[in-house]
Parts: structure tokens; C-alpha cells; sequence
């Protein structure tokens, strides 16, 4: 619809917050592209509608609102951006997105991304990458997505976790990030993704396979001597202990809770539900003495539930936690990253340990720390057997052999369990 007296009084008294039985378009005289528009409620402001040739599609862009904007400022604002599409120097709809964008600062991309990306994860991979998440909110959040290099996301996010050698960590968030920044530039927030600028690759397959620490006998005494010598808190000195005990990930220890353990009908042995967060399974453990002693010990001081807390008794936050007490442990101290254990060889020195006893079949080893042994052909006609018993006479030979290790030591069995938590 057209209008001849189309002025800022009439604009006002016409139309500012008059009711409208539908959304109208009023189109201004003589300046292409350039109409008022009128909600239903009597809003109204003017906005520059073209056909957009790459598209073909009409496109509208909101010039500004009456009476914040007049209607001669609509007119030369117009005007200078027809005479730029027709000059071919710039695309309205480009420089829409641009303004846009200019708003946008990274806490906004992040909610943006948890909601069409992480929270369509399967659940049990969401804890981790909302955890991830968070550690990059925290570093960038307050950044506007435009000013985002390469050098901020480094100093600001990665650099930090380098400097204390969380090598993984740092390339676990330097791949979120990618994936996140890869989302910005697909949906044109972003030019160029930044995070490809980022030259260092931190911490591989092969560094992990390179440095893996097995821990012999020898070496499993010092490690012991560490936890029972040093000067930590008597849950962690608990928690380290159940770690080496079960075999089992940093992962699956974190977020293991007491409801956990159940009694196997079958045996009528007391076993823990080991939920298989990287394989997607469930591995029922036999538990030795020893590792219920230590879960009758840890279990007074949880307040949540969960095995693994901190001293107020509730889950700890950083997935360093353990790392972060065994860097500061005489076991470590003076080592190089590759030489220092870390709770992952906890779980290598009860499989190198088991299997050079030669007590054991290796497959029997292997199901103790949820490994498959089973062939394709074998799982279409058995469910996933559990071998309580067979799992149990290698839990109990561990138990018994790291209470050998600490009798060696000079260490007093019944003063080890029987520590205040």
C-alpha cells in the first residue's frame, strides 16, 4: 500500500500504537526499496525489502523504529544502501548479519550450541562435554564472537592447562573449541574459524602410547610407599587405594556411587556395577576384602552419594582431581611428564602385574577390566556373560598381593585401614 502524505505527524497520529486488524506495509514515495511497517499493535518501523539476487529470495532488514528513528534519517539511510547494492560493493543482507553478529559474544554461541548440538548427544556423553563447555565460558565468554583470534583463544583457554602439563586436556578443549568455532563459521557468525590457526596439537594417541608407564612390582612399592607416606588427606590416600584396587578408568572411579554395589544372587558375592561410559556397557566387579573395607571407610564421608568426594563431601568438580594430587606426591616430584603415574597406570600395573604372575588366563584379566573377548559371531548367541567367580580369584590375589606389597613396606596392616576419613 502506497501513500502520498506519508510525513513524521502523520506517522504519529495515524498509525504509532493504533490497533491494526492485520501487519500492514505502507510503501514511502519516491525511495526505492523503503517501507513503513505497522503491527497490529501499532508498531511501527521502516524497512528496506529487495530481492536478493544470489538467493532470489526477498529479503527484509529493519532500517529502524519510529519515532527513534524519523522518517527523513530512514530515507538517506535507504538511499546510501540501495546505492551500495546497486554499485555491487555490499550485500544489505551480509551487512545485517555483520551488525548482528557485532552483538553476539561467546556466552551466547555456547548457549546456542549446547542446545542444537550437545543436548542431541547421547546422555552419557553430555556430562563431559557441558563440563567442557563450562571451562571455556569461563576463559571466553565475555568475548564478543567478532574480535575471537587464534592468539586469545590460546592465551586465555589453552595455555594455562599447558603450563601445568595437561597436555590431554588441553587438546580435548582445543577439539571442542574447533567444533564449536566450526559451528560460528557455518552459520556465518565468524569469517574464518581461528581455532585452525592454532598450530600446536598438545597431546596424541601416539605421545599416550609412547610414555605409558607400566608398573612393575618394583615400581608398584614406591607408588604405595607415596600414598601412605605422603602428606594427604586420609580420603585420598582411601581413594587412591580403591582406584588400584578396582583397575578400573579415572572416569568410571568419578563417577561411581554407592548404590553401585549390589550382591550377585548367583554367588552371593558382594559386587560394584562399573558403568562403561567409553564401551557403553556395564561390568559387574567382585569385590575383594580389602576394597570393602575401603568403601565401609569412604562411604561415611560422602554426603552425595558418590564415592570419590572432596573434603566437604561432595563430588569433586575438576576431572584433575587425582591427577592434581599426584603431581604434587614424591612419587612424582622432580619427574618429567612422561615418567610421572597418573591414575590411568593404576589400572596398567593391576593388568602387567596380573598377567605376569601367571596365576591367570589372559582373558580372564581382560574381563576384569571390562575388555571383550568375545567375537561377533559369539555375541548373537549368548548375552554378555559376567564370570563373577573367575573375576573374583584375580581381585582377591590383587588384594592380598598389594597388602604383601605394604607389609614389605614396614606398614601395619590394621593401622592402613583404620585411618579417619
Amino acid at each position: 500500500m502506497t501513500t502520498n502524505k506519508l510525513t513524521n505527524s502523520v506517522i504519529k497520529n495515524e498509525f504509532l500504537n493504533k490497533p491494526q486488524d492485520k501487519i500492514r506495509l505502507y510503501k514511502v514515495p519516491a525511495i526505492k526499496n523503503l517501507y513503513l511497517k505497522v503491527s497490529q499493535k501499532g508498531l511501527c518501523s521502516f524497512i528496506f525489502r529487495y530481492l536478493d539476487k544470489n538467493t532470489n529470495k526477498e529479503t527484509t532488514i529493519i532500517l529502524g523504529y519510529f519515532p527513534s528513528m524519523a522518517i527523513d534519517e530512514a530515507k538517506a539511510k535507504a538511499i546510501n544502501m540501495q546505492s551500495e547494492r546497486d554499485s555491487g560493493e555490499v550485500n544489505p543482507n551480509l551487512i545485517k548479519k555483520v551488525e548482528s553478529n557485532k552483538k553476539k559474544y561467546i556466552n551466547d554461541l555456547l548457549d546456542e550450541y549446547v542446545n542444537s548440538k550437545v543436548l542431541k548427544f547421547k546422555p552419557k556423553t553430555q556430562p563431559t562435554q557441558l563440563h567442557s563447555v563450562k571451562q571455556i565460558r569461563d576463559a571466553l565468554g565475555a568475548f564478543p564472537i567478532t574480535i575471537l583470534t587464534a592468539e586469545i583463544i590460546k592465551t586465555r583457554l589453552l595455555d594455562g592447562f599447558e603450563k601445568r602439563e595437561c597436555f590431554a586436556q588441553a587438546r580435548r578443549l582445543k577439539l571442542i573449541m574447533n567444533w564449536i568455532m566450526n559451528y560460528a563459521e557455518e552459520h556465518e557468525y565468524v569469517t574464518k574459524n581461528p581455532v585452525k590457526l592454532i598450530k600446536e596439537v598438545y597431546w596424541t594417541p601416539e605421545h599416550a602410547l609412547k610414555n605409558n608407564n607400566y608398573l612393575d612390582e618394583d615400581k608398584l612399592k614406591p607408588l604405595l610407599k607415596s600414598i601412605y607416606s605422603d602428606n594427604i588427606p586420609n580420603r585420598v590416600k582411601y581413594q587412591l587405594h580403591l582406584l588400584l584396587l578396582l583397575g578400573i578408568r579415572r572416569g568410571e572411579f568419578l563417577n561411581l556411587k554407592f548404590e553401585d554395589i549390589i550382591t550377585d544372587k548367583s554367588t552371593n558375592q558382594m559386587c560394584i556395577n562399573i558403568n562403561q561410559t567409553k564401551v557403553n556397557s556395564i561390568n559387574v566387579l567382585p569385590l575383594s576384602k580389602q576394597a570393602i573395607l575401603l568403601l565401609n571407610k569412604l562411604e561415611t564421608h560422602s554426603k552425595n552419594g558418590y564415592v570419590v568426594v572432596t573434603a566437604k563431601g561432595i563430588s569433586p568438580k575438576s576431572e584433575n582431581y587425582f591427577i592434581d594430587f599426584l603431581n604434587e606426591m614424591s612419587i612424582n616430584l622432580g619427574q618429567s611428564i612422561e615418567n610421572r603415574v597418573t591414575p590411568h597406570d593404576f589400572r596398567r600395573a593391576f593388568v602387567n602385574i596380573a598377567n605376569e604372575s601367571e596365576k591367570f588366563l589372559p582373558h580372564v584379566i581382560e574381563l576384569c577390566v571390562g575388555y571383550e573377548i568375545r567375537s561377533k559371531v559369539s555375541k548373537h548367541y549368548s548375552v554378555k556373560p559376567r564370570y563373577i567367580e573367575s573375576k573374583y580369584g584375580v581381585f582377591k590375589w590383587w588384594g592380598d598381593f598389594v597388602d604383601e606389597c605394604l607389609v614389605d613396606l614396614g606398614f601395619n596392616l590394621e593401622n592402613i585401614y583404620n585411618l579417619d576419613c
